[in-house]
């Protein structure tokens, strides 16, 4: 089965429709895409830790991304965790990627988190795709949070039935969107998801925001050296890891990032467990050079 959509998923690449860049994929922010579908919201707790922040003996940071079309909830979560961690962090903006500063030495982990991916497309175009792409290739650490991980695919499903040219290609393969294509076991809300780590628990409930499963061939997988961390009831990945040039990247369709508890989301929803240790357990046991 799992040959079959693999060799699935390599037709359907090889007839994929090419929209390319700027002013072509606004037309998402009106088809039945839950991604990003709480970025207005205003939350009722303020973002109040510093922007730039270096701790002692770890003077590379992490790069944050707050650029437009970023989900103020999800972002504001990965900057407490990355303080909570002790983890150097700087917020970064599209001005900030475009001006080449991502490769001048100063940053070691890229983080483009939950919003409005195509709005990322738009903003960042190909100057800021080339950039990132570097960026890893070179060494760098990529982690993708639902939009983030649609942003790191080459080609997007949901809501066109079929595939189509969408991002910057850190992973060759299809974000398959299942909640606008209403594919089972795609839902927004709460859900469990099948965890492979060593020294965790078999399953967590998580956050889905219209998130993707990520999918791929198996040359891919090998070349990449792809880990699967964490699949959907269907066995469709939610979580990978792999590598990129020299650089590593870690996408997730749920939003592991968020602790519901501390959020305005904890009103609607209810999460039993952190997966801030699955964050963490990215950085120390995959990433290189995370100080």
């Amino acid at each position: 089965m799992k040959k079959i959509l693999l060799a699935l998923i390599t037709l359907i690449l090889g007839s994929s429709i090419s929209y390319g860049y700027a002013g072509s994929l606004m037309y998402m922010e009106y088809q039945n895409v839950m991604e990003g579908i709480y970025n207005d919201v205003k939350e009722t707790t303020p973002d109040r830790l510093p922007d730039d922040v270096v701790f002692p003996g770890k003077p590379k940071q992490v790069a944050l991304f707050y650029g437009k079309g970023t989900w103020g909830t999800g972002r504001s979560q990965l900057k407490n965790f990355l303080y909570s961690h002790g983890r150097s962090y700087k917020i970064i903006y599209e001005k900030d990627i475009l001006s080449g500063s991502l490769n001048k030495g100063g940053y070691h982990t890229l983080i483009i988190p939950g919003g409005k991916s195509w709005i990322y497309n738009e903003n960042l175009g190909a100057v800021g795709a080339q950039e990132i792409l570097k960026f890893v290739n070179a060494g760098g650490n990529y982690i993708g949070i639902c939009a983030g991980a649609f942003y790191a695919t080459s080609h997007r499903q949901g809501p066109t039935s079929t595939p189509i040219n969408y991002g910057i290609g850190l992973l060759n393969g299809i974000a398959l969107d299942g909640t606008a294509l209403k594919m089972a076991p795609f839902k927004t809300g709460m859900s469990d998801y099948k965890l492979a780590l060593p020294n965790f628990k078999d399953s967590y409930r998580i956050l889905l925001l219209g998130g993707p499963s990520l999918l791929y061939t198996e040359a891919e997988a090998k070349a990449k050296r792809i880990q699967v961390y964490s699949i959907f009831a269907s066995n469709l990945p939610a979580m990978i890891a792999f590598e990129y040039g020299k650089g590593r990247v870690f996408l997730s369709g749920p939003h592991l990032e968020v602790e519901e508890n501390q959020s305005i989301i904890g009103v609607k929803y209810r999460d039993p467990d952190s997966e801030w240790p699955i964050v963490e357990y990215v950085f120390t046991n995959h990433f290189r050079n995370p100080k």
